[in-house]
């Protein structure tokens, strides 16, 4: 849906990829968050993690928006950036708890 939205959202304002459209940022941090435990910290540390990542873009995120267009495009780099936030606060959350 994110995709297809997305998609539908750039053509009709035409950007490529347009900041008003959020649902990208929300299926990202989705991501990030979905196999944790639920705690204010652990979901503030995701959320702070998953920010960096998308304004940063490391590789491979920076490659992935360059090179794949259209919905498709819009969405997977912050699906990227929060899978990137669940590894890093999931070794976190591993390296506290001792397990």
């Amino acid at each position: 849906m994110a995709i297809m939205t997305s998609a539908i959202s750039a053509s009709a304002l035409g950007q490529g990829d347009p900041s008003v459209v959020v649902i990208d940022e929300v299926a990202g941090y989705l991501v990030g968050v979905c196999l944790l435990p639920h705690s204010i910290i652990i979901l503030m540390l995701a959320f702070i993690f998953f920010r960096v990542f998308d304004i940063l873009k490391p590789f491979p995120i920076r490659q992935i928006e360059k090179k794949v267009r259209g919905g498709l495009g819009i969405v997977l780099d912050d699906l990227l950036a929060g899978f990137c936030a669940f590894i890093i606060v999931k070794g976190i959350v591993v390296v506290l708890s001792g397990s």
